[in-house]
C-alpha cells in the first residue's frame, strides 16, 4: 500500500489517497486509488512555527502483521488543518480492516485545547504487541506569553517534540508526552531549517519508543535533556562541536546535526 496527496495547491488543498499492490514485487499493478481523507494541508503550507520551509499532510502508513486482535490492520497518520488556513493542524489517525477500501472515522492524537499548530507526524507500530506509537512536532506550549515554551514573546511560534501511543487498535490515544527538553524555533535557525526527516522506532517495552531526527539545523528535538550541536559531518566517531549552525552560504553550510537517542 502507499499513500499520496492530492489536489494540493501551495497553502491548502490536500486529499489523501491510498492503493494497494496485491503481489508486492509481482507482475500486477497498483490498484485504482481510494480516496481516505481531506486535509486542508498544501503541499507547501506555511504556518507559524515553519514560516521559511513549511509543511505538508505528512501521511505515513503501518500495517499490524502480528496476527493479534488487530491483525491486518493498516493505519494511516495524517495532519489536518481546520479550518483551512486558520495555522490550526492537528494530527489525526485512521485505520482499515480490508486493505484500504474502507476506513475508520478519524481520531485526534494531539491532546491539548489550544488552536496552535501539530504538525510532521510519524507512526510506528509494535511488531509483537501491535500498539502504536506517534509522535509530531507541536507548538502548543507557545502562547506568546513567555515562559519554557516561548523563545520570542510570539505566539504558535516555537515547537518541542511530542508523542503518544494507543494500544487499543487506533481507537484511542494516551495522553500526550513531551519527549523534547527544549524548545526550538525554527525562524531563529536560519539556514539550518529542516524539521523532514524524523523517524520514530519501536523502544525495548511495548510502551516505549524511541524517537530520533535527522534535521537540516541545530534543535533541540531530543529525548535527552543534552543540547544539540552541530557537529561535522565526517569526523569519523567523535566529530567536534561547532559554535552555531552558520547562515545560509555560510563556511558551516556542510555540517548536519546529530540525532540523540
Amino acid at each position: 500500500m502507499q499513500s499520496c496527496t492530492l489536489t494540493e495547491s501551495g497553502q491548502g488543498g490536500g486529499k489523501i489517497f491510498v492503493n494497494v499492490d496485491p503481489d508486492g514485487l509481482g507482475p500486477a499493478g497498483f490498484s485504482s486509488r481510494t480516496f481516505v481523507a481531506d486535509t486542508h494541508v498544501g503541499g507547501f503550507d506555511f504556518i507559524p512555527p515553519q514560516p521559511d520551509r513549511s509543511v505538508d499532510a505528512e501521511p505515513g502508513l503501518a500495517w499490524d502483521r502480528t496476527g493479534g486482535a488487530h491483525g491486518g490492520r493498516v493505519y494511516l497518520v495524517y495532519t489536518l488543518e481546520h479550518p483551512n488556513e486558520s495555522d490550526n493542524t492537528d494530527i489525526y489517525v485512521q485505520y482499515s480492516d480490508d486493505t484500504g477500501s474502507t476506513w475508520s472515522s478519524p481520531v485526534r492524537v494531539n491532546d491539548d485545547n489550544t488552536t496552535n499548530s501539530q504538525f510532521l507526524p510519524k507512526i510506528a507500530l509494535d511488531p509483537t504487541s501491535g500498539n502504536l506509537a506517534v509522535v509530531w512536532y507541536d507548538a502548543r506550549a507557545d502562547l506568546g506569553a513567555g515562559g519554557p515554551g516561548d523563545t520570542d514573546g510570539v505566539a504558535n511560534d516555537d515547537a518541542s517534540f511530542w508523542g503518544a501511543f494507543s494500544t487499543d487498535g487506533g481507537q484511542t490515544f494516551t495522553q500526550n508526552i513531551k519527549i523534547a527538553a527544549g524548545t526550538s524555533n525554527s525562524h531563529d535557525a536560519q539556514a539550518c531549517r529542516s524539521m523532514a526527516g524524523s523517524r520514530i522506532r519501536r523502544g525495548p517495552t511495548t510502551r516505549t519508543a524511541r524517537a530520533t531526527t535527522r534535521t537540516g539545523r541545530c534543535t533541540s528535538w531530543t529525548s535527552s535533556p543534552r543540547r544539540c550541536r552541530c557537529l561535522r559531518e565526517s569526523h569519523g566517531p567523535h566529530p567536534q562541536p561547532l559554535p552555531r549552525c552558520g547562515g545560509r552560504g555560510g563556511p558551516e553550510r556542510n555540517r548536519t546535526p546529530t540525532a540523540w537517542r
